[in-house]
C-alpha cells in the first residue's frame, strides 16, 4: 500500500512539473509586441536626387503577407498608382515598387501590417523627397487605413473572456478553500452542499468562458491574417510561440477541471500535499498569459517583466475572481436566513479582506513597475491611446478600492452587532464584482494596443510619422 501511495505521489509531482518545464521552454525571447517600422530605403525624411525604383521597409517582426501592404501618396495626400506591394527577401521586409520617373517633390508612404509572431496589427507612414532641399514641402497626412472594427472588437472581447474565465476559476478555487469553507462551518449540511454546488457550477462555467475566449483569440488572430480556416488556425496554434502558449494555457485549465472533478476537493478536510499541488497548478495557470503579454516583448529584463506581469495576473484573478465567487456562492444563495447570512458574512469578510489586501498591495507594486516599463513618462501617458486606456483603468479602480474599504471598515464590524447591514454587504460586493469585470474588459483592450513606450520610442527614434 505504501508503495502504491509513493507511486501515486510521484505521478502527481510529475504532472505538476510538466507544465512548468513547458513554460520554461517557452520563456520570453527578444520579441516586439507589434511589428514597427525599423528601417526603410529611402529612409524617413530623406532627400534623394532621382526617383527610386522601389521603397524597401524592414519591420521589427515578421509580417503576414496577405495582411500587410503599402501605398504611395503625394504631398496633397492623393494616392499615386503603383504596382502592388509584396514581401521582400525575408518575412521582415515589405517592398513597394514605384513607377519610373516620379516628379520631384515630397511623398508619403503609408504602411499597414499584421505581425506573424503575435497577430497584432499596426500601421503608420513616413515621408521622403525626390529632388533637392528646395523641393521639400510639409505633406498632408494620407488617410488612415480602414480599421476592421469587427476584428478589433473580437480580439478585445476574446481577451476579456479569457481573463475573466481564468479569474473566476482561480477565485472560486482559492476562496472556496480559504474563505467560504470556514465561514459556512456552522450551517446545516444541506445549505453547505447547496453553496458548494453553486461554486462548483461557477468554476466549471469559468473554465468554459476561458476556453471560449481562447478559441476566439485564435479566430481573431486568423482573421487578421486573412481568413479563418484550418490552415491558418494550424499556423497560429501549432507553428508559433503565441499559439503554443495558448494551447498550454488551455491544458492547464483542463488540469484544474480534473482537480475540480475530484469529490474530495469539495470536502472540508484534505491533506496538505493535495492543497499544495492545487496551489501550484493555480499559480501556473496565468503564466502562459504573462508569457504572451507586452512584458515578454521588453527585450532586456523580459524575465523580470514577465514575472511581474504573472504576479499581477494572479493577484487580479484572486481579487476579482474572489468577488465573483462571493456573489455566486453567498450573496445569491436565497435559502439562508438573515441571521445565518450575518454569521457567514461576518466570518467571511475578515478572511477575504486579508486575501484582498495582499492582492491589492501586489497589484499596486507590480502595476507601478509595469506602468514604468510600458509607459515610462507622463507625456507618453497623456498622448498615446495606450496611456488614455490605462488612465480609464486606473480611474475605474478607485471606486472599487473605496467599496472594499467600506465593507472592511464599516459593514464588517457593524454586521457582528446585528443583521441591519447584511443586505448592504451583498449590494457592495455585487457592485465591486461589476467594476472588476469592467476592469478586465479594459485590460482586454490594453493588451491589443502597442505600449505607450513603444509608440514614443519608435516615433522619436525614427524620423517618421505614425498614426499611433
Amino acid at each position: 500500500m505504501y508503495a502504491l501511495w509513493e507511486r501515486a505521489r510521484g505521478r502527481r509531482a510529475s504532472a505538476a512539473l510538466l507544465p512548468l518545464i513547458l513554460l520554461l521552454a517557452l520563456w520570453p525571447v527578444a520579441v516586439s509586441a507589434h511589428a514597427f517600422l525599423d528601417t526603410s530605403n529611402p529612409t524617413a525624411n530623406a532627400v534623394v536626387a532621382t526617383s527610386p525604383s522601389e521603397i524597401k521597409m524592414e519591420f521589427t517582426e515578421r509580417i503576414v503577407p496577405s495582411a500587410s501592404s503599402a501605398q504611395l501618396y503625394n504631398a496633397d495626400a492623393v494616392k499615386v498608382a503603383t504596382p502592388a506591394s509584396h514581401i521582400g527577401a525575408t518575412a521582415y521586409e515589405l517592398i513597394l515598387p514605384l513607377p519610373p520617373n516620379l516628379p520631384k517633390g515630397t511623398y508619403t508612404v503609408q504602411w499597414q501590417n499584421v505581425s506573424a509572431d503575435d497577430g497584432h496589427p499596426n500601421n503608420g507612414y513616413f515621408a521622403f523627397t525626390i529632388g533637392t532641399q528646395s523641393n521639400i514641402v510639409l505633406p498632408s497626412p494620407p488617410p488612415a487605413p480602414a480599421l476592421n472594427t469587427a476584428i478589433v472588437s473580437l480580439a478585445s472581447i476574446s481577451r476579456w473572456l479569457s481573463l475573466l474565465g481564468l479569474a473566476g476559476l482561480i477565485g472560486s478555487l482559492l476562496i472556496w478553500r480559504w474563505v467560504i469553507v470556514p465561514a459556512i462551518a456552522e450551517l446545516t449540511e444541506p445549505n453547505q452542499r447547496r453553496i458548494a454546488r453553486n461554486i462548483r457550477r461557477f468554476a466549471y462555467a469559468s473554465i468554459a468562458v476561458a476556453v471560449v475566449g481562447s478559441i476566439l483569440i485564435a479566430v481573431a488572430q486568423a482573421r487578421t491574417s486573412g481568413g479563418v480556416n484550418l490552415g491558418s488556425l494550424w499556423t497560429i496554434l501549432g507553428q508559433s510561440r503565441f499559439g503554443r502558449l495558448l494551447l498550454l494555457g488551455d491544458a492547464l485549465l483542463l488540469v484544474l477541471a480534473a482537480i475540480l472533478w475530484r469529490p474530495n476537493f469539495w470536502s472540508r478536510s484534505t491533506g496538505w500535499r493535495t492543497r499544495w499541488f492545487e496551489l501550484l497548478i493555480i499559480a501556473l495557470a496565468p503564466l502562459p498569459d504573462a508569457l504572451n503579454s507586452h512584458a515578454a516583448a521588453i527585450g532586456d529584463g523580459a524575465q523580470s517583466a514577465v514575472t511581474t506581469d504573472w504576479l499581477h495576473l494572479v493577484a487580479a484573478s484572486v481579487w476579482i475572481g474572489g468577488l465573483l465567487t462571493l456573489v455566486i456562492g453567498l450573496v445569491l444563495v436565497r435559502s439562508l436566513s438573515l441571521e445565518h447570512r450575518r454569521g457567514v458574512y461576518a466570518e467571511a469578510i475578515p478572511r477575504f479582506s486579508t486575501i484582498a489586501i495582499i492582492a491589492t498591495i501586489t497589484l499596486g507594486v507590480t502595476g507601478f513597475y509595469a506602468a514604468w516599463l510600458e509607459v515610462g513618462n507622463l507625456d507618453a501617458l497623456l498622448h498615446t491611446t495606450y496611456g488614455h486606456t490605462l488612465i480609464v483603468k486606473l480611474v475605474t479602480i478607485v471606486p472599487l478600492l473605496a467599496l472594499g474599504a467600506v465593507n472592511l471598515l464599516v459593514v464588517g464590524p457593524a454586521m457582528r452587532r446585528g443583521v441591519k447591514y447584511v443586505h448592504h454587504f451583498g449590494r457592495i460586493v455585487a457592485a465591486e464584482a461589476v467594476l472588476g469585470v469592467t476592469i478586465f474588459a479594459i485590460v482586454g483592450v490594453l493588451t491589443g494596443l502597442p505600449t505607450a513606450r513603444e509608440v514614443v520610442t519608435f516615433s522619436s527614434g525614427h524620423p517618421a510619422y505614425s498614426y499611433n
